[in-house]
């Protein structure tokens, strides 16, 4: 049948055979049956079911900037219409590297726009990882950028705010990009991320969990840094003159979530492996790989002790004062 199309991301072209035809009663005829097209249906039917799931978990459970995100296993969502306010965690031994993996292998089958965004964002993710803290090798088990963000996709624009005064994110800044990932990942929507730990933990967190809230933290080392009794969720503030000052990061990656991240590093080795990858998803993956080297080579310079960081060594001492190295120490690393 001339009339019947393939979906291809390039459009529609016929198919040469035709597709099944159906009697007047609406039952297809054996003898018109064509695999051809019903492959492409199955296919057309998954790729549209991963859109609306990427695009979902683009919104709902990846967090950061427009260029960069990494995931967080807790939420809180509040819609209004097409605007939503969203609080990510705060929790540990967030799983970002199967979710690089999985949308990686989704973009080899299916080579949408959405996919090739969604992966950008979390190959950005894997190196604000390694960034956040300041110290080549010292990453985390979140992370958050210290700001207020709204992604405006009704007016296609980004906002931040950081204590209620505004400013320019120090990196993954490029606006055609970023206008092109609102287009696609945010369009008719309104999403404000409260991305500042020393926001929600005292304004949201209190009257959401009262109970766990009254007994899990305490804040004797303010500002920079919020003490949780379950120490995977503590948060420290990265300090100036560092990239990310104003940034909030929690714990080291343990034998928990390690193997994790790294299976998220080794996706970014395939990808410039393969060589498949449109040049910004390659620039984000070969970044990722050098920030991966810089992980593991301490790592494996301590006998695998890839937890642990020396705070002496790294330069905190200099940056923190006497009162939040006393608190953190039950908290936070021995020396390597």
């Amino acid at each position: 049948m001339s009339d019947v199309q393939e979906a291809t991301d390039e459009g529609l072209r016929p198919l040469e055979d035709g597709a099944s035809e159906a009697s007047d009663s609406g039952k297809v005829q054996p003898d018109t049956l064509n695999i051809e097209a019903a492959s492409l249906g199955f296919k057309l039917f998954y790729k549209e079911r991963v859109e609306r799931a990427v695009i979902a978990s683009q919104r709902f459970t990846l967090f950061g900037g427009p260029l960069f995100a990494s995931n967080m296993g807790k939420v809180g969502i509040t819609r209004n219409g097409s605007d939503f306010e969203v609080v990510p965690g705060p929790t540990d031994n967030n799983q970002i590297g199967i979710t690089v993996w999985t949308t990686y292998n989704a973009w080899r089958i299916f080579r949408t726009k959405t996919l090739e965004l969604a992966l950008l964002r979390l190959l950005n993710g894997l190196i604000f990882f390694e960034q956040i803290t300041g110290h080549p090798g010292v990453t985390s088990r979140m992370v958050y950028p210290g700001w207020t963000m709204t992604i405006d996709g009704v007016s296609n624009s980004v906002s931040y705010l950081r204590h209620f005064s505004p400013l320019t994110p120090p990196a993954f800044v490029d606006p055609a990009l970023e206008n092109e990932v609102i287009r696609t990942l945010f369009r008719d929507v309104r999403i404000t991320y409260r991305l500042e730990p020393d926001d929600f933990l005292f304004n949201y967190m209190p009257a959401v969990e009262p109970g766990p809230y009254a007994v899990t933290y305490s804040f004797s080392a303010l500002p920079v840094f919020l003490r949780s009794s379950d120490c995977c969720c503590s948060l420290m503030r990265t300090p100036e003159p560092y990239l990310w000052a104003g940034a909030f990061w929690g714990n080291h990656n343990s034998r928990d979530n390690f193997p994790d991240l790294a299976f998220g590093f080794i996706t970014a080795m395939r990808i410039v492996e393969e060589g498949l990858a449109p040049s910004e998803v390659m620039d984000a993956a070969i970044k990722a790989v050098e920030a991966s080297k810089k992980i593991a080579v301490p790592c494996n310079a301590s006998n695998y002790n890839c937890g642990q960081a020396d705070l002496d060594r790294n330069g905190w001492v200099d940056d923190m004062d006497e009162a939040f190295l006393n608190a953190s120490k039950g908290c936070y690393y021995e020396s390597h």
